[in-house]
């Protein structure tokens, strides 16, 4: 019953029972590993899987996303250290919320974390979703994102599927947009999809912002993202989450892949 998912999942909280998986960001059209998405998991001893969304919507009912937020950014940034560790200087993107938009201290807590485990929080992306950014126009929201572009890199999270406008992009303090996987899976099915994509990443570009592309799950869609000129994607076609044990080794075969390529290039 949800009553006892709610204190299960406040329990898997506090005993720090939750994980962060990696799920890689490749270049276009190179598929260099430039970053990944750390995406919140949580182990169950019977192999099943928990839908990270119904952990979400509990902790925001009991109010426990700003005990959440931090936590991921502690998680984060050893995690990055870890990564430096095997020579893997990559980007992680972690998903605010836009209650922590409020939290005047969380930039600060940033660079203190990062500052305690030796990694530039620049190598930090925060990702918040077009309805977390566009209701931070409060005084202490808009302070604090300024603050978080400081601290790393903003992206606008889930684009095409809000309230965007061109006076956003043009407020807003983003380096980067990442499209919808509703629209990227349908670029090869619907000539309508595909056109809003390319006027996104159009506009992306025109505003000077990166693009990465969701849910990726096949090379005709990749190649149709290329001939867009889409920046970076994600997606199963790439790598599903992982544990960072088992990315740090799908990372080395990836460098190791790409090396062999240039090599054959070279004759």
């Amino acid at each position: 019953n949800d009553a006892g998912f709610e204190r299960e999942v406040a329990w898997a909280m506090e005993s720090q029972q939750f994980q962060l998986y990696l799920q890689p960001q490749v270049e276009l059209p190179s598929r260099r590993v430039v970053g990944a998405e750390a995406l919140l998991r949580w182990p169950q001893p019977d192999g099943r899987a928990v839908a990270s969304t119904d952990i979400l919507r509990v902790l925001e009912r009991i109010g426990m996303m700003p005990d959440l937020s931090r936590w991921v950014i502690q998680q984060a940034a050893q995690i990055l250290a870890a990564l430096e560790r095997e020579g893997c200087t990559i980007r992680i993107s972690i998903n605010l919320v836009a209650d922590d938009l409020k939290d005047a201290e969380l930039p600060l807590f940033i660079r203190q974390t990062c500052e305690t485990w030796r990694v530039p929080s620049s190598r930090l992306c925060f990702e918040l979703t077009e309805g977390g950014l566009v209701s931070s126009s409060d005084r202490v929201s808009a302070r604090t994102l300024e603050a978080l572009k400081e601290e790393g890199r903003l992206a606008l999270d889930d684009f095409g599927t809000g309230y965007s406008s061109m006076d956003y992009l043009r407020r807003l303090p983003v380096a980067e947009l990442k499209l919808d996987k509703s629209f990227v899976e349908r670029v090869t099915l619907s000539p309508t999809d595909r056109s809003i994509v390319e006027l996104m990443i159009r506009i992306a570009h025109t505003f000077g912002l990166e693009v990465v592309a969701e849910g990726v799950e096949d090379t005709a869609t990749e190649d149709s993202l290329i001939e867009m000129g889409c920046n970076c994607a994600q997606g199963h076609l790439y790598a599903q989450a992982m544990p960072i044990d088992t990315f740090v080794a799908w990372w080395r075969a990836s460098e190791a892949a790409q090396q062999q390529e240039a090599q054959r290039a070279l004759g």
